[in-house]
């Protein structure tokens, strides 16, 4: 959600037992393992970007290690 110009507040909520906090984390979040958040100073178009890189590594890192 942009709260201000260039100024975005993102919320994520995890379904299953995926833990968001290290994917908030990276960008100075916090929250829940289901429920959490950050605000940045980035456009949508830039966070989707960063977001999706940080969420594919996680994922790609947690499925090598079941």
């Amino acid at each position: 959600k942009e709260i201000a110009p260039d100024y975005i507040k993102v919320n994520l909520r995890s379904k299953d037992s995926f833990n968001l906090l290290p994917v908030v984390k990276r960008f100075g979040g916090g929250g829940h393992t289901k429920a959490a958040g950050f605000t940045t100073k980035n456009s949508i178009s830039v966070i989707k970007d960063e977001l999706s890189k940080v969420l594919i590594e996680i994922l790609e890192s947690h499925s090598k290690n079941k």
